[in-house]
């Protein structure tokens, strides 16, 4: 109804998300920025004086329009993206999209991983999630555990010429 007075409204209203994102992102740790913003006239209260969170309308969670969707690649990021998808509800997440732009929060972070270790064969704190809530920069991190994992267990090479000098 209100768009029908001021088709300018929806475009504002848009106008403001974004400029208020780019304010939070500057202030606040990535999972602390609400993954949805809706903007009001007033809040809706009850008959008691209190807000009717029950006549609240339901954020939609979409993607940030200025992140181009980069598919995932690598079977890494196709797991870590299959994941995501399946803990927040998406078809689809890109490989540059913030967990907790996409909906996420610390209960969805614990949950992701701690199912991590059964998707891709690596444990990883939660903080790994907070630190790096994108499917690219997360892989990057298990990549690198799994190397160094890698490297522990490879025996180590003994030189020939050492164990003679002991004979």
């Amino acid at each position: 109804r209100a768009l029908a007075n001021d088709p300018l409204l929806g475009e504002r209203q848009r106008e403001l998300v974004t400029a208020l994102r780019r304010e939070l992102r500057d202030a606040l740790p990535s999972y602390a920025i609400p993954s949805a913003i809706v903007v009001l006239e007033a809040l809706p209260i009850n008959i008691n004086g209190k807000v009717d969170r029950g006549a609240l309308p339901r954020p939609e969670l979409l993607r940030d329009p200025d992140i181009p969707l980069v598919e995932p690649q690598t079977e890494l990021e196709r797991a870590l993206a299959g994941l995501w998808c399946e803990l927040l509800g998406h078809d689809r997440v890109g490989v540059h999209d913030d967990f907790f732009e996409l909906g996420g929060d610390s209960l969805l972070a614990v949950q992701a991983m701690a199912r991590l270790p059964a998707r891709v064969g690596v444990e990883l704190p939660v903080r790994a999630l907070l630190e790096r809530p994108t499917i690219h920069e997360l892989a990057r991190r298990v990549e690198l555990v799994r190397k160094t994992v890698a490297l522990q267990r490879r025996p180590l090479q003994r030189d020939s010429n050492h164990q003679r000098g002991r004979l």
